[in-house]
């Protein structure tokens, strides 16, 4: 295949900002793609599902809500796991890569971001991207480059040391499965770790409170149903762990600014 080869799977959104264009990709569960590369340098949140991807002898196991970056005409190959697995592609054209250099430099290997702001922006890049109206583009340009200052800062020295084995586990474990019922308490004894340290780690490690972060995940999903017509306010509330759509729709107007108009026309 050639360097220029286009992204493979079914493509369900693809849109274009000032020097990005975003793609929405599903895949048949189990399918294998052979060594490939592409033109652009990209950056891949997995929505959900999970895949390898293996760049000669260095390999990443990806699952849903991390952040992978890929150099341009990086050859790499994929294996899918056996659950349909999708996810949302952030090519990068030349020149806003050149932008983007004159705040710093940049990484110029593959890998896997551990800031949760990457997953966060690029979460709200998508849903941006699926409102197609005349405000899109703004939106879409400005957190492309809200992405692009987090890749500058991806290579600066890190002033924080890696989050602790227990920790990833944690956070992990709460970002598939966000909806439950959670105390501080039975989440420390998990871990194996006391409660007031586990909430001290998390926001220092994922920068916003432990809760902060269950809430986000919950509004991200009810983002995802409201736009798939999933259910009404009502019954997507309910099975977020919401008491009702009140609660629900505070709690999204936190957490995803601007969204008054989308909630009332995705409610009617």
């Amino acid at each position: 295949m050639t360097s220029n080869s286009p992204h493979l799977g079914q493509i369900t959104l693809h849109e274009h900002a000032s020097g990005v264009c975003l793609v929405h990709l599903r895949y048949a569960p189990g399918v294998r793609l052979a060594p490939h590369a592409h033109e652009k340098a990209c950056l891949v949140w997995i929505q959900s599902g999970g895949y390898a991807e293996a760049f000669g002898p260095r390999a990443f196991q990806l699952r849903a809500r991390q952040v992978l970056f890929r150099p341009p005409g990086e050859k790499h190959s994929d294996q899918f796991l056996s659950v349909e697995p999708s996810c949302v592609i952030i090519e990068m054209s030349e020149p806003w890569l050149n932008l983007v250099r004159e705040c710093g430099r940049l990484r110029s290997d593959p890998f896997v971001s551990i800031n949760p702001q990457m997953g966060r922006l690029a979460a709200d890049l998508y849903v941006q991207a699926q409102q197609r109206d005349t405000a899109a583009p703004l939106a879409m340009e400005g957190l492309s480059y809200a992405l692009g200052a987090e890749l500058v800062r991806e290579n600066m020295p890190k002033e924080r040391a890696y989050p602790p084995h227990w920790l990833r586990q944690l956070h992990e474990q709460l970002s598939e499965n966000p909806c439950g019922k959670f105390a501080l308490a039975d989440l420390a004894t998990l871990v194996g770790i006391h409660p007031v340290h586990v909430s001290r780690q998390f926001k220092r490690y994922y920068g916003e409170p432990l809760w902060d972060y269950l809430r986000r995940r919950r509004i991200e999903i009810g983002a995802q149903k409201l736009l798939s017509g999933w259910g009404t306010l009502c019954e997507i509330a309910h099975s977020l762990g919401f008491s009702d759509h009140a609660q629900f729709t505070r709690t999204f107007k936190r957490f995803m600014a601007g969204t008054q108009v989308f909630l009332q026309t995705a409610g009617r």
